[in-house]
């Protein structure tokens, strides 16, 4: 009895003396950095409520650094002389609200629209005459009446000098314009006014660009296209119509759109919006200095100075 004793104690202390298992192997691993943080998109300034008519087109004046805004005030097509022009600062102050106003200083304006400046002359499409003003004073420094125009609506200059301008045929009726055929593209020299195309087939023709020797258009059909010896040519067509503004940007040309509500931003063949829910964004700018779309919004009486990222 004794010696099972024994041997049963010894089995016993050779089990407690082994060694325990070990234990399971636990793999560490650093933890995944966060992702970074996405941006926030600038904030644009938007200047409203300061006295803004009608604001239908906004020019970058880089020479001067200023931005220039054209107030249309009553209805289109109405000749009643008190149109103006607005000089804003880039950080949205108004610095001048009329700095250019129609009847006074012996100013002729009446529902300015689009703009243009070559040289020490800034060209303003009113009607039916095209009316040039000095850059630096505003002082008005000739009118250009072109005969058989009815809605100039656009200007645009080449880098040679060349002054074009657009006629969208519209006419008022009652409280609405309406199409009258007259659509046209004009070429000005000095004080003349020569018709580089007319035909209604121009599609109420608005917002111009002269770009490395080309004219490009965009219309009320919604279209983009070239005007070439008299003729419309390479049209591309947009998601929306009642195009108005066009720009050129580094990142391609941008166009604004009535129908959409946006401003779209050209790539390769495709033209996605850049700016969203604007009720009537009118003849856009540019400020290349600071990479800013400026958008007016006509019947909100605002203008928006949008940051691009």
């Amino acid at each position: 009895m004794g010696r099972a004793l024994s041997f049963i104690t010894l089995v016993l202390l050779a089990c407690s003396s082994s060694d325990p298992a070990p234990p399971a192997a636990v793999e560490s691993a650093e933890p995944a950095p966060p992702a970074p943080a996405e941006k926030p998109a600038p904030k644009p300034i938007v200047i409203r409520g300061q006295g803004l008519d009608k604001p239908e087109s906004v020019l970058h004046d880089a020479v001067a650094d200023v931005y220039l805004v054209t107030n249309i005030v009553g209805k289109s097509l109405e000749k009643d002389g008190n149109g103006f022009i607005s000089r804003l600062s880039p950080d949205g102050k108004v610095l001048d609200l009329k700095w250019i106003d129609g009847g006074k200083r012996g100013v002729s304006l009446d529902a300015p629209k689009g703009m243009a400046i070559s040289g020490d002359t800034l060209y303003v499409a009113d009607i039916d005459t095209l009316r040039a003003f000095d850059r630096e004073t505003g002082k008005p420094k000739s009118s250009i009446k072109i005969k058989g125009a009815t809605f100039l609506n656009d200007v645009a200059v080449d880098d040679r000098g060349q002054v074009f301008v657009s006629d969208s045929g519209l006419e008022q009726w009652g409280p609405y314009t309406e199409p009258n055929g007259k659509d046209a593209i004009y070429r000005v020299d000095g004080k003349k006014a020569t018709a580089l195309v007319k035909d209604k087939a121009l599609g109420n023709p608005n917002g111009l660009l002269a770009d490395g020797g080309a004219l490009y258009v965009v219309n009320k059909l919604g279209e983009l296209y070239r005007v070439d010896g008299g003729s419309k040519t390479d049209i591309t067509k947009l998601p929306a119509g009642s195009l108005d503004g066009i720009v050129k940007t580094p990142a391609g040309i941008m166009i604004s759109s009535w129908d959409a509500k946006a401003v779209f931003l050209q790539s390769g063949d495709k033209f996605e919006p850049v700016l969203e829910d604007v009720s009537s964004p009118a003849d856009i700018g540019y400020d290349s200095k600071r990479n800013r779309l400026l958008a007016p919004v006509l019947t909100e009486k605002t203008v928006r100075i949008e940051m691009r990222p």
